[in-house]
C-alpha cells in the first residue's frame, strides 16, 4: 500500500519520538534501579506506623500497618499504597503471592506476583495464614462447631480444600511447594500434633503427636517438615513418619527460621548464643558461635541472613560467612529477596545489598 509522503514523514517523526521516550524511561529506570541498589544510599523511604510488619515477596517489599500498606518493586518504586483496616496486621509471602489480614478479622488482601490485588473473604476468624511458592494459600480460621478450620485456596483464590477440625485446634498450616500436600500444626487433650493431608482425597494420610508437648510452628524443609517447640526441632518426612530432632537442651530459643533447604536457629546459653543449621530430615549442617545477640533471621534458598544487636551477617546453609555489615545496626528487620539481595529495615526507610 502507498502512503502519501506526509503521512510517511509523520510515521517516522513518531517512530523517533517513541524512540526517544523509551530511551528517557529506560534510562530513568535504570538510575532508579542504581540508587535502589546502593549507588546513592540504596534507600527507599515509607511511611512508618507503630505495629507495622514487613516482608518481601519474589525480589518486592512490602510494610503494612494497621491503617496502610505500601509495596515497592525490585527497583524501589512504590507500586502501590491502599488504606487497609488491620488492627492486628499480618503479612504471609512468597515468590508468587503476598497475604494481608489483621489477626481475628475475617478479610484478606492478596497480591499476585503481576501486581494484581484481590479481595477474599475468609469463613472465619483468621489467625494463620501461609502462602507456598505456587501462590496458593492455606487460611487456618475459627469455626462455629467445630475446633477451627483449614481452607485452601488455590492461585485463583478459589477454595480447593477444607479441613473441619473436630478434635484439636489447628494453629497454623503449610502447603507443600508443590501444593499437593496440607500439613496443619495442631494441639489437642493428646498433645501437640501434625496433621498430613493430600489435596487430592478426603482421607488424612498422616498425623504425629507429641504428648505434653506444644509445637507452635512449622516449615517445609528439603521435601520434608520441621516442627518447632520451645525445647526441639523435630523432622517428618513427605509421608508424616519423624526421622530427626534436634534437642535444645538447656538452651533458650532466641530466634529461628525455616525455608527451603535448611532450617536455622538461635540457641541462647550463658550469656552467649549459637547458630545452629539443619537439613532435611533434621542432619546436622553446621554450628558455629554467634558474634552478638540474634534479633531476626531469614531463610532463601540456602542462603541465611542473620540481624544482630551490632549489626548483621549473611551465610550459606554450612554456615560460612559470605558477607558482614556494622551498618545494619538499629535495623528493625533483615529479609532476603528472591535473588538474595538482603533488604535492611529501619524507621521510615529499607536499605538494600547492605550485607
Amino acid at each position: 500500500m502507498k502512503h502519501p509522503a506526509g503521512t510517511r514523514h509523520l510515521t517516522a517523526r513518531r517512530a523517533a519520538l517513541a524512540a526517544l521516550i523509551l530511551a528517557i524511561a529506560a534510562a530513568a529506570a535504570a538510575a532508579f534501579s542504581l540508587r535502589w541498589r546502593g549507588d546513592e544510599g540504596g534507600s527507599l523511604t515509607f511511611e512508618s506506623a507503630a505495629g507495622e510488619v514487613f516482608a518481601v515477596f519474589g525480589n518486592s517489599f512490602a510494610v503494612c500497618s494497621s491503617t496502610q500498606l505500601q509495596v515497592f518493586d525490585e527497583n524501589g518504586r512504590n507500586t502501590l499504597t491502599r488504606a487497609v483496616s488491620a488492627e492486628n496486621p499480618g503479612l504471609a509471602a512468597s515468590d508468587a503471592a503476598l497475604a494481608v489480614w489483621s489477626a481475628g478479622g475475617d478479610a484478606l488482601l492478596v497480591l499476585d506476583a503481576e501486581g494484581k490485588t484481590s479481595e477474599l473473604a475468609a469463613e472465619g476468624a483468621v489467625y494463620a495464614v501461609s502462602a507456598n511458592e505456587s501462590g496458593m494459600l492455606a487460611v487456618t480460621t475459627a469455626c462455629e462447631g467445630y475446633r477451627g478450620l483449614v481452607t485452601v485456596y488455590d492461585a485463583a483464590l478459589r477454595p480447593v480444600y477444607r479441613w473441619y477440625a473436630a478434635t484439636a485446634w489447628p494453629m497454623a498450616a503449610a502447603l507443600s511447594p508443590d501444593g499437593g500436600t496440607l500439613a496443619v500444626l495442631a494441639a489437642s487433650e493428646e498433645g501437640g500434633q501434625l496433621r498430613l493431608f493430600s489435596l487430592a482425597g478426603e482421607e488424612e494420610l498422616a498425623r504425629f503427636v507429641s504428648p505434653g508437648e506444644v509445637f507452635f510452628d512449622l516449615g517445609w524443609v528439603d521435601g520434608g517438615l520441621c516442627l518447632v517447640s520451645g525445647s526441639r526441632a523435630v523432622f517428618l518426612d513427605a509421608a508424616g513418619a519423624a526421622v530427626g530432632e534436634y534437642a535444645f537442651g538447656s538452651a533458650r530459643l532466641a530466634d529461628y527460621a525455616i525455608g527451603g533447604e535448611c532450617a536455622v536457629f538461635a540457641l541462647a546459653e550463658g550469656g552467649a548464643q549459637r547458630l545452629v543449621s539443619l537439613g532435611g530430615a533434621g542432619a546436622l549442617l553446621a554450628e558455629t558461635d554467634a558474634p552478638g545477640e540474634a534479633l531476626g533471621i531469614d531463610v532463601q534458598k540456602g542462603k541465611i541472613a542473620v540481624l544482630y544487636s551490632e549489626g548483621a551477617a549473611v551465610y550459606n546453609k554450612n554456615l560460612t560467612e559470605r558477607g558482614e555489615s556494622a551498618e545494619a545496626s538499629g535495623a528493625a528487620a533483615l529479609l532476603l529477596r528472591a535473588d538474595g539481595e538482603t533488604v535492611a529495615v529501619f524507621s521510615g526507610a529499607a536499605r538494600l545489598g547492605l550485607v
